[in-house]
């Protein structure tokens, strides 16, 4: 007969498997035994069955391994956040619940049950090579032409831009011909959607970790570390929590960030361009924006209009397909 903690233990694996990206069993030596990931990019069962868990995530250790600390400890742990690469160096997003299977006293195995989530971050270093610059902006409408030009007036300066379109209106198109056509042109362009992240995460993002800050943590720079000298373009900022913009107007204030887990200071020198896909003021009054933000952001404001407003650009007779 099984015993009623194994029982127990197994009740509360298959009740994680519901709702999951993927699992990892390893046994007491730390070897992955068995695996099952939705995301068919993200490993294959050759190079992952038979592997210790350390091959897979390199950067890990007995500390910062929430599998290796089950399994030491016996211990579960439940939605640790972990922002850590793999052996194929992609940078990974998990949430980790990682329960440990207790036999006669002692640890047989540890099941491993993640959420993944697309970091949607793009860095560009160097020149603008890779990037949009005015050129890209192909229209016939006045009142484009007349963006265009203002665009090309703004780029030069280190003013924070914050720009409002609809969806698809070419918002990430803006903003990467402002940095493009500016003086900040050779340093990085770093672009993130703050849409894409859960906002529990978006905070280590933003400002960086420090090995130990919480398990699973390493030492990695924030977003505003990693566009140091360039660009720093947030898209969908209206989606990011109230208490992360009030945190996030007060690093651009100070013009210095702290990482997560971290004792001092790190001074940067970036603009920031944002970008919502609302009307600015609907979302004030909804409270889903800060207006002190708004002001901080917006120094220089752009709207896009939508193609239905931009009769310039619609052909009379479109082509047949």
């Amino acid at each position: 007969m099984i015993q009623k903690r194994v029982l127990d233990q197994i009740g509360e694996v298959v009740r994680l498997c519901e709702d999951t990206d993927g699992i990892v069993i390893v046994n007491r030596n730390g070897i992955v035994e068995y695996h099952r990931i939705s995301l068919d990019s993200y490993w294959c069962s050759q190079e992952t069955e038979g592997c210790h868990i350390l091959e897979l995530y390199p950067e890990l250790d007995e500390d910062s391994s929430t599998i290796l600390q089950a399994l030491k400890t016996g211990k579960a742990t439940y939605n640790v956040l972990q922002d850590i690469n793999n052996r194929r160096g992609q940078r990974v997003l998990l949430e980790s619940t990682t329960i440990p299977i207790v036999v006669d006293g002692q640890v047989e195995c540890v099941v491993d049950s993640s959420k993944y989530h697309a970091i949607d971050q793009r860095v560009i270093r160097g020149d603008s090579g890779g990037l949009y610059t005015l050129d890209h902006i192909i229209t016939q409408d006045t009142a484009m032409l007349t963006l265009k030009e203002r665009i090309r007036n703004v780029a030069p300066l280190d003013s924070s831009v914050l720009i409002y379109g609809e969806t698809g209106t070419g918002k990430e198109l803006v903003a990467e011909s402002l940095h493009s056509e500016g003086k900040r042109s050779g340093k990085p362009f770093v672009s993130q959607n703050c849409a894409a992240i859960p906002s529990n995460l978006l905070e280590s993002l933003f400002f960086g970790t420090e090995k130990g800050s919480y398990t699973g943590a390493l030492t990695r720079k924030g977003l505003l570390e990693e566009a140091d000298g360039g660009t720093l373009f947030l898209d969908e900022i209206n989606s990011m929590e109230i208490g992360l913009q009030a945190k996030l107007l007060k690093v651009l204030e100070e013009k210095k960030v702290r990482r997560l887990g971290g004792s001092r200071d790190i001074p940067f020198d970036v603009r920031i361009v944002a970008a919502v896909n609302e009307d600015p003021a609907k979302l004030i009054r909804e409270h889903r924006l800060r207006e002190d933000l708004y002001y901080r952001l917006g120094v220089v404001r752009i709207t896009l209009p939508p193609l239905r407003k931009r009769k310039g650009d619609i052909p009379a007779d479109p082509p047949l397909y």
